[in-house]
C-alpha cells in the first residue's frame, strides 16, 4: 500500500507542481496515521487475547525539535509477561556524521537538510519460557 500511495502522489508532483520534499512529507503524514492506527489495534487485540485484564499503559512523549512518540507497555499479563508497542516520529536537521553515514549506504544526503522518520516497534515477552520473544519494526526515513 505504501509504495502505491508514494507512486500515486509522485505522479501528482507534475500535475500539482509540488516539490518532491512536499510530496514525501504528505506520504510520511499518511504513514504516521497508519502507524498510530496499527498501534491502537495491536494493543487492543493483545489485551483481549491475554485475557488477564492487564492493559497497555499510554505514555506520550515530546522532544525539542518536533520529535515525539507514544510508548505503550503491558506488564504482568497471563500470556504476555511484558510487551511494548511504541511509535516514534522524528524531525530534525541532518548532522554531518549522519549525512555521511547515509551517503555511505547509497542514499543522497546533505548536511543541514531537514529529515523526518517514523517507526513502529514491537517487543513481546511471553509468560511461558516455551514461547520465544517476538520483535518487529517498521520504519520509513
Amino acid at each position: 500500500k505504501i509504495i502505491c500511495i508514494y507512486l500515486m502522489k509522485y505522479r501528482f508532483i507534475k500535475l500539482l507542481s509540488l516539490s518532491l520534499t512536499t510530496v514525501l512529507g504528505l506520504v510520511l503524514t499518511d504513514f504516521e496515521t497508519y502507524l498510530a492506527s496499527r498501534q491502537e489495534a495491536l494493543t487492543k487485540n493483545w489485551e483481549k487475547l491475554d485475557g488477564s485484564g492487564a492493559k497497555f499503559s499510554y505514555d506520550e512523549w515530546h522532544r525539542e525539535g518536533g520529535s515525539w512518540g507514544v510508548t505503550r507497555v503491558l506488564q504482568g499479563g497471563s500470556i504476555i509477561e511484558k510487551g511494548a508497542v511504541s511509535t516514534t516520529y522524528s524531525r530534525g536537521i541532518l548532522s554531518e556524521e549522519r549525512a555521511q553515514a547515509m551517503s555511505a549506504r547509497g542514499r543522497i544526503a546533505e548536511t543541514g537538510a531537514e529529515y523526518q522518520a517514523s517507526a513502529l516497534s514491537i517487543v513481546l515477552h511471553a509468560a511461558s519460557p516455551m514461547i520465544p520473544t517476538f520483535r518487529a519494526d517498521i520504519r520509513v526515513f
